[in-house]
């Protein structure tokens, strides 16, 4: 008996070929003897096609309007953080400010703070009492001082040549750019000036006007600073007065000075070195022969911060504060039209105390203050002023029996009276260039008599002696006490007119 052939012993032998054909199947049951064969796992060296690598497919990018979404959420809980912080920190501001004492000067501004507001219907309807609010509010706000610093260095940083309207020079610099004048009162000014001449024609009057640190330092401005011509101004005025008015040259005495300390750093006024070269200069046109040339001079304070400084915030540096002692045997004693002292030095130690120091000359503004010395050359000069005066005026001490000294912001009495009493022969009117085109009060006081005030002092007789007097700075500071006991003679010494 045949045996059975399997697929396996007929099929031929495997040759490569370019497509394969499907093998056969074998539909034969296999015998119950016959185990099926397993079929052999491909050997490695078998040329198997190679399988395609798994690569992560990209996602797709999120839409547009998601991330919009999400962003505005963001931006959205930024925006209540912010306003919580912000909220937090008025509601902290609110409860300090309530905790704090309300203060009635600052000294880093040398101002009075404005005060709480009485309320009121009609302060209500008016608006008043709102803006007295507003006043007070910004007045009385906590740490004000370094707030106000605090934004001076932002704005710096920022860029900014300026603050509260005060040039940030080079140097240290605060200039202030000059008024503009106001014409009305500037001609006003003017012409009550020349009425007054053309009615006193027998004294000698003379004009000075000091222009601001901005026109003689203006190398230390900020690059393209908008600035008035200063300058033109005084010529304008010029042009203006009466042949009976002199007009002493301030500007040209200072420029060529330009760089030396003639104006404070921090403060509109000009320093006793400044005064002291204008005097020099204009000496001749005052009819002093022969000046003073030797003086003492003493530094009496190094820390002077000054209105510029206060006004812009700004504390980077300080000045220097000197007084000069003319090498003179003239002795003299003030008088003082708002108080009942006589005494014997213009310079008041006390001020060096106060913030403001520059008040060492006179202890500030008076209506009136009198100077009698010991010249007795017959030579009285009335002088209107404001306080660019003060420190001039101690290099005019020995060239006049007695110097009155009005300044009209706060002068109301009878000027015919002076002229009258007094015996005048020489009249200067002696301002800053910034007050003088802007005031009006020299105009009222020219233009109209007043009724005396009460309590003015007019004659010697009249002033009550000091139960101690003033010490200057000289004496308290740098002079030896025999010379300190002469001086403190002087008012007993001094021949008044």
């Amino acid at each position: 008996m045949d045996t059975p052939i399997t697929p396996e012993q007929t099929a031929p032998e495997a040759t490569p070929i370019t497509q394969e054909s499907p093998e056969p199947v074998n539909t034969a049951a296999p015998s119950p003897s016959q185990e099926p064969e397993m079929a052999e796992a491909p050997s490695p060296s078998q040329n198997a096609p190679e399988e395609p690598h798994e690569t992560q497919e990209p996602q797709p990018p999120k839409p547009r309007k998601v991330r919009l979404r999400k962003a505005q959420q963001r931006r959205r809980l930024h925006n209540v953080i912010l306003a919580g912080v912000f909220l937090l920190f008025l509601l902290v501001c609110f409860i300090v400010n309530l905790a704090v004492k309300d203060r009635d000067f600052s000294e880093t501004e040398n101002r009075n703070l404005a005060q709480k507001p009485a309320f009121s219907l009609t302060a209500l309807t008016d608006g008043s009492y709102f803006s007295g609010l507003s006043s007070y509010t910004s007045d009385q706000f906590f740490a004000r001082d370094k707030w106000m610093s605090l934004k001076l260095k932002c704005e710096t940083i920022m860029g900014r040549k300026d603050a509260s309207g005060i040039f940030l020079g080079s140097d240290d610099y605060l200039l202030s750019a000059p008024e503009t004048p106001n014409d009305e009162a500037l001609s006003r000014t003017i012409a009550n000036i020349n009425q007054f001449a053309a009615d006193h024609s027998d004294l000698s009057m003379r004009m000075m006007l000091v222009p601001d640190s901005a026109m003689i330092l203006s190398d230390k401005l900020p690059k393209n600073a908008p600035v008035r011509d200063q300058l033109q101004d005084i010529k304008n005025i010029s042009g203006q007065l009466s042949g009976s008015v002199q007009l002493l040259d301030a500007a040209s005495a200072l420029m060529p000075h330009a760089s030396e300390y003639i104006y404070y750093k921090t403060d509109h006024h000009w320093t006793s070195l400044g005064a002291y070269y204008a005097f020099s200069a204009c000496s001749g046109q005052l009819g002093i022969a022969s000046p003073v040339t030797d003086y003492d001079i003493y530094t009496v304070s190094d820390t002077f911060e000054g209105t510029l400084s206060s006004k812009s915030g700004s504390h980077k540096t300080t000045d220097t504060v000197q007084v000069y002692i003319p090498q003179s045997q003239i002795r003299y004693y003030v008088t003082y039209s708002d108080s009942t002292q006589r005494v014997c030095s213009i310079y008041q130690s006390s001020a060096l105390e106060n913030k403001d120091k520059y008040t060492v000359f006179f202890g500030g503004n008076h209506p009136k203050v009198e100077i009698s010395t010991t010249a007795n050359n017959q030579r009285v000069l009335l002088l209107f002023k404001d306080s660019y005066a003060n420190s001039f005026v101690q290099f005019l001490l020995p060239y006049y029996q007695k110097i009155i000294m009005i300044d009209p912001r706060y002068y109301y009495d009878n000027l015919d009276s002076i002229l009258t009493t007094e015996n005048v022969t020489d009249v200067l009117f002696l301002y800053s260039a910034d007050t003088f085109v802007k005031d009006t009060s020299l105009s009222d006081v020219l233009e109209v008599t007043g009724q005396p005030q009460e309590g003015t002092l007019n004659t010697e007789e009249d002033t009550p002696q000091p139960t101690q007097a003033d010490v200057s700075t000289q004496e308290s500071s740098e002079v030896s006490s025999e010379e300190s006991a002469d001086t403190s003679a002087a008012p007993d010494s001094a021949e008044t007119p």
